[in-house]
């Protein structure tokens, strides 16, 4: 789908990229290693199996400055990582990104107004999928 842009049309969401229509948000425990975390996604073995070992040892910071590392994935926001020493204010952090996550796609279906299907579709790490093709998104 193409279409110029209109006023108040903000630039992007349409824009074709690879990752655009992923959202990715997860706090993994960069000293954790069992089975049961690893099966939920949230230790550095984790991170090991997501991203390759070299890339996992670069992430490290150690198990007291920076045991949890967050992490963002987004078509809509800025990506990034972020290292804390508590686990709580990784998922603080987190928890905001989410939103603006969220809050861009909203902008974004306003955007295209009655278009039968969102602009993009994205998966955010609790294991929802949004905006999959389907009319309102989610």
């Amino acid at each position: 789908m193409q279409r110029s842009l209109g006023p108040g049309d903000a630039p992007g969401p349409l824009l074709d990229r690879s990752s655009a229509g992923k959202g990715f948000f997860r706090v993994y425990d960069m000293c954790g290693v069992t089975e049961v975390s690893f099966r939920e996604g949230a230790d550095f073995s984790s991170v090991v199996y997501r991203y390759g070992y070299d890339t996992a040892r670069r992430f490290h910071r150690g198990c007291v400055e920076g045991r949890f590392m967050a992490v963002v994935d987004s078509g809509w926001i800025e990506d990034g990582r972020r290292h804390f020493e508590r686990e709580d204010q990784a998922e603080a952090w987190l928890g905001e990104r989410r939103d603006a996550h969220y809050q861009a796609k909203a902008q974004a279906e306003r955007t295209v107004g009655g278009l039968s299907a969102s602009p993009y579709g994205f998966y955010d790490s609790v294991g929802r999928n949004f905006g999959s093709g389907s009319s309102g998104g989610g």
